[in-house]
């Protein structure tokens, strides 16, 4: 059982595929785009699920892009016995964020690399082509 840390509310976790976080994924960016409607420039899976790393009860990690101006706080919640995260950047500070070292700075990098899209208003970062071209291996090396 998990305890969620908006209520007291426990739910039992569930054993999920891959390929039912993806449905579900889908049906969350369904949910977000109809909530944030033309704010929303790009939504992708990230982490163990992107990877086909993921297990049985690991969680769903989802990044939506949003135009600048658009504050969310990221989100964690349970759907239906899974685990579901959901971080807002805005278009502005994602792709400075991966390109300068910091912290965190391979772990953003593995981000951009390592995702599954699920939408994307054209081209959510117009400045720099296509978000991945950034973080192929030979651009690495440039930034590194």
């Amino acid at each position: 059982m998990v305890r969620t840390s908006s209520s007291d509310i426990m739910f039992p976790l569930r054993e999920v595929s891959n390929e039912k976080r993806v449905e579900v994924a889908r049906v969350i960016v369904s949910r977000l785009i109809e909530k944030y409607k033309d704010s929303v420039l790009a939504v992708y899976i990230c982490g163990s699920t992107a990877k086909k790393l993921d297990r049985a009860y690991s969680d769903l990690e989802m990044m939506c892009v949003v135009k600048d101006g658009l504050g969310v706080p990221s989100r964690r919640f349970g759907y239906k016995g899974l685990l579901v995260g959901v971080d807002y950047p805005q278009d502005s500070t994602y792709l400075k964020a991966a390109r300068e070292p910091g912290h965190d700075w391979p772990l953003g990098a593995d981000e951009c690399r390592n995702h599954i899209v699920l939408f994307d208003r054209d081209d959510p970062c117009p400045e720099t082509g296509n978000v991945p071209d950034l973080f192929r291996s030979e651009n690495l090396r440039v930034i590194v």
